[in-house]
């Protein structure tokens, strides 16, 4: 077609200059001429221009088609411009691609806003944090956050340059930190402080329950003390006084030792020994170490068929059984039982339980009688004594193990603590085995 148009406009103004040359009485043969020359020049012009269209086209329908194509000056350049140019476009996708593998990889959250405040860009995190749909391109900052600490967030940050606020998102902790980009956009961080939250209770409790129960004790001391220190004291009563200092100090040496101990597990000190160890003469050693046979209690000792052996550190064992059967002690009356048995569990496990027929714990309480300081009957346990801190001991000792702990109890006819150990990794493992002629069962009144 372009090529036509260019032919029929040199036809044109041959015919124009050749009857302007006739005009000016150059005579017809120079006029001829003229006009000759215009048509063989136009023709050739419209043919080159064919030529090149042609090529292009054979060229366009070679690389669609997927084959080698024609090489010229022309379609040589325009070759390279494309290439170069889908070079360009695949380096910028993959750029992109990058960019949003890397936002989606964070654990935390990243909110790109615009300058009106609408979602350009969502990581995962940040659309699971803040429960955004999968395309949350275009919301507005309420449909983000109806909370107005979200919209006072932005403010702040465009106004100061940074800003941070703290959120509550269902059952989770929010820390949002917004600061402005160079084209005016704004970068918002979401991070879950839920488990921080949690830990800085935990520590607050701590360090609230453990100053409370080391006052207890150093009032008690000071008081005696003070008393031990008039000249005029009988001495009967300044024995007395001397034995309840010795009790507070007692005290306080076992809670100091609980308190060592229980951070040794929780930071992984506590470093675990295990063998084969023969259960019933742990049991009736433990039930000596805490009394019990000066109490007028029954005390059994019944394991079941391949049951006697668990493999457990000899001083985590040690640590369980009496934490448990000074419990059993603590909350059963004279003429009660207290029982320590086992059996054999799936997996080659064996489940070991300590069993009394004490007071009984509500069952209100027996999620969390596992934690630290966390008493059933705060008053009747400092009275007697315990720290609170006993059943977390054990509870940490057991799963040092890679074992599990269970309480059932029923209010007025008593408790049953259940832990189960698991047997070896090597199964081959055989140090320090005990005789298995040696006879399971035992009882004592």
């Amino acid at each position: 077609m372009t090529a036509r148009v260019v032919l029929g406009a040199a036809l044109g103004w041959a015919a124009v200059v050749g009857l302007w040359t006739l005009a000016w009485g150059l005579g017809l043969g120079a006029a001829l001429s003229v006009w000759a020359a215009g048509v063989l020049g136009a023709w050739a012009v419209a043919a080159a221009m064919k030529r090149a269209q042609r090529r292009r086209l054979a060229w366009l329908e070679a690389r669609a088609r997927g084959e080698p194509a024609p090489a010229d000056a022309d379609t040589a350049g325009l070759a390279r411009a494309l290439d170069l140019l889908r070079q360009e476009q695949e380096t910028a996708r993959r750029a992109v691609a990058e960019r949003d593998a890397l936002l989606d990889a964070i654990d935390d959250g990243v909110l790109a806003l615009r300058t009106d405040g609408r979602v350009r860009r969502a990581n995962a995190a940040a659309r699971a944090l803040l429960g955004l749909p999968a395309d949350a391109q275009g919301l507005r900052p309420e449909e983000v956050s109806r909370r107005p600490q979200f919209r006072r967030l932005l403010d702040s940050a465009r106004a100061t340059g940074a800003a941070q606020t703290e959120l509550p998102a269902r059952d989770r902790r929010l820390l949002l930190k917004a600061r402005p980009l160079p084209d005016g956009d704004l970068a918002v961080l979401v991070r879950d402080v839920t488990e921080l939250r949690r830990l800085e209770d935990v520590r607050r409790d701590f360090v609230a329950n453990a100053s409370h129960e080391l006052k207890t004790p150093l009032t008690i001391l000071r008081g005696y003390s003070e008393t031990l220190l008039e000249d005029h004291l009988p001495p009967e009563l300044r024995r007395r006084f001397a034995e309840r200092v010795l009790q507070g100090v007692e005290r306080l040496q076992r809670l100091v030792d609980n308190l060592l101990d229980l951070s040794r597990l929780e930071s992984g000190a506590w470093l675990l020994r295990p063998r084969w160890l023969e259960l019933p003469a742990a049991a009736r050693e433990a039930w000596e170490i805490v009394g019990g046979p000066a109490r007028a209690l029954a005390f059994t000792v019944a394991c079941e068929e391949g049951a006697h052996r668990v493999w457990a550190d000899p001083d985590a064992l040690g640590r369980i059984l009496t934490n448990l059967l000074t419990n059993a002690l603590r909350h059963t009356a004279d003429g009660g039982r207290v029982e320590v048995g086992s059996r054999a569990a799936p997996g080659g496990a064996v489940e070991i339980w300590v069993r009394d027929t004490g007071t009984g714990i509500p069952a209100v309480h027996l999620p969390r009688i596992f934690e630290r300081f966390y008493r059933v009957d705060a008053g009747r346990a400092r009275s007697e004594g315990g720290s609170g801190l006993g059943l977390a001991i054990v509870r940490h000792l057991v799963e040092a193990h890679g074992g599990e702990i269970a309480a059932d109890s029923v209010l007025g006819e008593g408790t049953t603590i259940r832990v189960r150990l698991p047997p070896p990794i090597n199964p081959d493992d055989t140090r320090e085995a005990c005789d298995p002629s040696d006879s399971c069962d035992s009882a004592s009144e």
